[in-house]
């Protein structure tokens, strides 16, 4: 395996909008975190793209289910 990095195409994150928003709001069970679980899981698509080649759709689920978590820690510490 390759360590490049793979840049993520903008219009290839709108196309996994939908199941990763799905996912999110699984995650969350509320709109607006679910909404801001996907925003922040493109923030980091596009900031650090993954190193290998490979099934984008897993990474980015793995990209939004640790969105999910920091939202749930920064939660839990107010």
């Amino acid at each position: 395996m390759s360590d490049f990095l793979h840049s993520v195409d903008p219009d290839t994150l709108l196309a996994h909008h939908a199941w990763m928003r799905r996912l999110a709001r699984r995650l969350v069970l509320d709109d607006s975190e679910a909404d801001d679980v996907v925003q922040e899981a493109w923030l980091k698509a596009v900031e650090r793209p993954p190193r290998q080649s490979g099934s984008l759709q897993a990474w980015l689920g793995t990209v939004v289910r640790n969105a999910a978590r920091q939202l749930a820690r920064g939660e839990s510490r107010r």
